[in-house]
């Protein structure tokens, strides 16, 4: 934008003619009569040719020509100017939009020489300087603004200049929102009882500079999307907050899954979505006994024990049934906080025939529980003494059996072995 002076000097001979011409589409009687102006010696020619501010705005040539006369043949004496307008770009999107507390940089750059600089304005007010750095290679000088932490009064439109050079450059938009507020803000979320309803929040607080285009909720657990959204969800919004509840109505959730809101906002044309996915987890009850069998074996006058595990919260409760009745001694039970397992250990000490039955370990409320057979026997039986003797060559019978009571769940008979021609081996 600032004017720009050409100034060729020429040894005075005999001047035929001088002229200026451009391809920047200047008219050449402008260009010669009005811009000129001309100083001269008895030995020089001097030719100013000055283009006022805002006329060159685009890149092209401008050329002085001078001829002269020497005894009657004419030389042309020229030069031409190689005039640049070049551009500063911007090299990130024109609208940034990143929850406060985010870091942003943002880049620009132009091709020039090494004596120029760049700043950034926000909002045409404030000067900032940002850092510079210049390529020599490209004849490229790039400036990058980081904005740390960013908070609301950083919000704002960024633009890159040159200093004293007013120029038509594009600008950024950078926004920084609030961030989503949702309850409950644990995750994830044990849903064990799911006889019970269950309800979830998500709040947005907005400014004045961005747009609602698009709120909604969804699930996987197959939930009609419009029963979800106009059954399911109420709202319960202000001026500058923006809140929603969707409340799950009892025996709706039996599984695991995921619920999400939506927030979609509009800033300077640029969508941005705003979201939170609670998880929901209803964990089945797992159990298993020192011989890791669905069938647990034990003598009688012997000990042993059932564990239960549950992925859970601390205050979840395990309970422990023998057939119809509820299991309130013999108990220990234990919590990771790291990996969120609760244990209960059920112990059986002198095993008697009333110990045996169906043992099963749940969660209130829950439908799911895990369970095991518990058989209390008698001390095994065999056909006769621990040692034999017998003759090489001879065959031998054994047999065994277990006498089983207090179950009908389990079905032992004798088992036998015939070993023939009996060898060392």
């Amino acid at each position: 934008s600032p004017s720009l002076a050409l100034t060729p000097k020429q040894e005075k001979k005999t001047v035929a003619d001088e002229k200026w011409s451009d391809t920047l589409g200047t008219d050449t009687d402008q260009l010669n009569q009005g811009f000129l102006k001309t100083t001269n010696t008895d030995s020089t020619r001097t030719q100013i040719a000055t283009y006022e501010a805002n006329l060159i705005k685009k890149s092209g040539n401008i050329t002085c020509s001078y001829n002269y006369t020497y005894s009657g043949v004419i030389k042309t004496y020229s030069h031409t100017f190689q005039v640049k307008v070049e551009a500063i770009s911007i090299t990130k999107p024109l609208v940034v939009v990143e929850e406060i507390g985010s870091t942003v940089t943002l880049e620009c750059s132009v091709k020039t020489d090494s004596s120029t600089t760049l700043t950034w304005k926000k909002d045409d007010t404030t000067d900032i300087t940002g850092v510079s750095s210049y390529s020599k290679d490209t004849s490229t000088l790039s400036n990058s603004l980081k904005i740390v932490e960013g908070k609301e009064s950083d919000v704002g439109t960024y633009k890159c200049q040159i200093p004293g050079v007013t120029q038509s450059v594009d600008s950024v938009n950078v926004y920084f929102t609030k961030k989503l507020v949702f309850s409950p803000s644990t995750s994830p979320i044990y849903h064990h009882n799911t006889a019970a309803s269950l309800a979830f929040t998500c709040s947005y607080s907005k400014t004045a500079k961005e747009t609602l285009a698009d709120e909604k909720w969804s699930d996987t657990f197959g939930t009609d999307t419009n029963q979800l959204n106009r059954v399911f969800v109420t709202t319960a919004s202000t001026d500058s907050i923006r809140k929603q509840i969707a409340t799950y109505p009892a025996g709706h959730i039996k599984t695991s899954g995921n619920i999400t809101c939506w927030y979609n906002y509009s800033f300077s044309g640029k969508t941005k979505t705003f979201s939170h996915t609670f998880q929901i987890s209803i964990p089945e009850p797992k159990l298993s006994s020192s011989s890791q069998s669905s069938k647990v074996l034990v003598e009688k006058g012997q000990s042993t024990t059932l564990t239960c595990t549950l992925e859970t919260s601390a205050e979840t409760e395990l309970k422990w049934k023998h057939g119809n009745s509820t299991v309130e001694t013999g108990l220990t039970v234990s919590y990771n906080n790291e990996s969120a397992i609760k244990t209960s250990i059920m112990k059986v000490v002198n095993a008697s025939e009333e110990n045996s039955g169906n043992y099963t370990c749940s969660v209130s409320g829950n439908e799911l529980t895990a369970s095991t057979l518990l058989i209390v026997h008698n001390t095994i039986q065999r056909s006769s003494e621990s040692t034999i003797i017998v003759d090489t060559g001879d065959s031998l019978q054994l047999f065994c059996s277990l006498t089983v009571s207090g179950t009908s769940d389990i079905n032992v008979s004798g088992i036998s072995r015939q070993i023939k021609g009996i060898t060392k081996q």
